[in-house]
């Protein structure tokens, strides 16, 4: 993983080298998960429905949360506030 590192925006690998990198670590770190659009709108609705009233989230929130429940998530990391809060309170580990 150093060597990734190393090579992200390194002009002596350029691009080339960038996407060499992203490709490692893509297949190193992320998985597909594939999941119905049904499932999300359901968490979606359930989330807005028993948070928002009293906490004021928005869309994006939700809509990150509830992604991030359908898939089974343990971590969420945001630099949405408010996202976060929101992520914590369903139980997920945030940044």
């Amino acid at each position: 993983m150093d060597h990734v590192v190393g090579v992200f925006g390194d002009p002596a690998f350029g691009f080339p080298g960038d996407l060499r990198g992203e490709g490692f670590f893509l297949r190193s770190v992320l998985k597909r998960s594939p999941f119905a659009p049904a499932d999300l709108e359901s968490e979606f609705t359930s989330l807005a429905a028993r948070h928002t009233p009293k906490l004021g989230f928005r869309t994006y929130g939700l809509l990150h949360v509830a992604s991030a429940v359908t898939l089974r998530c343990k971590r969420f990391t945001s630099f949405d506030v408010k996202a976060n809060a929101l992520a914590k309170r369903v139980g997920l580990k945030t940044n």
